[in-house]
């Protein structure tokens, strides 16, 4: 008798290159950064937004699904969620991407041991980023639901812009990497 769970792991490990990406419109975007780090092809067929790549490199696709989570879709999970006073959407934007930012390296962590549990038990060459957003994510939501509950809660204190400056500051003041504190104080300069 054959072992077909043995010849499925034979074949992905041996032929399932072709590794496919998808989303819906929210992060569509998304994928150019993915195929900037492990290149492919994008492909639109009108219901999903589909990057198709032959890379070898799994470690290299979890690695940049990760990054994917913790930026877009903790981006778009903070922005749907906050209720920001403030008019202005270059100060809106500043903050959420503030917010965003801020222990984005924890949230890495968290999102490559969700990543890992999944594919490493899986043959499947297929992911769906917004499926990962909806289902998989509820250690990381938990988290950002932290923040969204701090800010919505001190809303009050973030309609003076005094405040509000301050309180951004701070926020890029413990962002670890050099290069999002300076795009951030490059959006907050002129505010």
């Amino acid at each position: 008798m054959v072992n077909l769970k043995a010849v499925n792991k034979l074949l992905f490990t041996c032929i399932c290159f072709n590794v496919e990406i998808s989303t819906d419109e929210r992060f569509a975007s998304s994928l150019q950064y993915i195929r900037a780090r492990i290149g492919g092809k994008i492909v639109d067929d009108g219901n999903r937004i589909k990057l198709i790549t032959e890379s070898k490199n799994t470690r290299a696709v979890l690695d940049a699904l990760a990054d994917v989570i913790v930026t877009d879709c903790k981006s778009y999970y903070i922005s749907s969620r906050i209720r920001l006073l403030v008019e202005d959407n270059a100060a809106r934007g500043a903050f959420i991407k503030a917010l965003s930012t801020f222990d984005r390296d924890t949230d890495k962590i968290i999102a490559k041991t969700v990543l890992d549990s999944f594919y490493s038990r899986s043959d499947c060459c297929v992911c769906h980023i917004d499926g990962i957003y909806e289902f998989m994510l509820d250690i990381l939501k938990n988290r950002w639901d932290e923040v969204c509950m701090l800010a919505n809660d001190n809303i009050h204190y973030l309609v003076c812009k005094k405040t509000f400056m301050e309180l951004l500051h701070f926020l890029i003041s413990n962002i670890e990497s050099s290069t999002d504190r300076e795009e951030l104080l490059a959006m907050i300069a002129h505010l």
